[in-house]
């Protein structure tokens, strides 16, 4: 495993962008690559565990991205996306580290309510995760890893209301991947 997760580093350290869903979130955090909190090496910082209700959650949540270091998910980014997974309470070492990984721009993505205020809340954090936190950046911001899953989202016709509210013209999901892509093209 180190091996790969040097060969990540070296490629997001060329420019490169990468983006880990759910399990690939959880190889990011376990090959050291999110958060890497103080521009730390490959060392496991955070933790992925089993969810507060201690079985497999799948429903569709709500995700807003606050003020962060991420450089392909803008401030304010509201998706409605599904989540599925039995994995994805994400366990910082300690509470101040946790305070530091959103003082700091390292959460990219946290779970809100209908209100969209960021909630601990059951069943809007399907995992019980605390500050809420669904995904982090790293120091570069351009490794992303999130437990909600927009790739299941990125379709018009994924969402669960399109027979009844009518196909989106960009559905959410889709939001994060043409994101990466506009700061590929500006980059190359």
């Amino acid at each position: 495993m180190r091996n790969v997760g040097e060969r990540l580093l070296a490629f997001v350290d060329r420019g490169g962008l990468a983006l880990g869903i759910c399990n690939g979130f959880q190889a990011l955090v376990r090959l050291g690559l999110l958060p890497r909190v103080g521009g730390a090496g490959l060392e496991q910082q955070v933790s992925l565990t089993h969810n507060l209700s201690d079985h497999y959650e799948c429903r569709w949540v709500t995700l807003r991205a606050p003020k962060s270091r991420c450089a392909f998910v803008p401030e304010g980014l509201t998706l409605h996306v599904p989540a599925a997974h039995g994995e994805g309470y994400l366990q910082p070492k300690d509470e101040a580290f946790g305070r530091l990984l959103d003082a700091e721009g390292f959460t990219a993505f946290v779970y809100v309510d209908r209100e969209g205020a960021p909630t601990t809340r059951y069943p809007e954090n399907p995992n019980g995760s605390p500050a809420a936190r669904a995904g982090l950046t790293d120091v570069t911001g351009r490794v992303l890893g999130l437990m909600p899953h927009p790739d299941r989202a990125y379709l018009p016709f994924h969402g669960p209301q399109w027979r009844r509210e009518g196909l989106p013209k960009s559905p959410d999901g889709m939001a994060v991947f043409e994101a990466m892509v506009r700061i590929a093209r500006a980059e190359s």
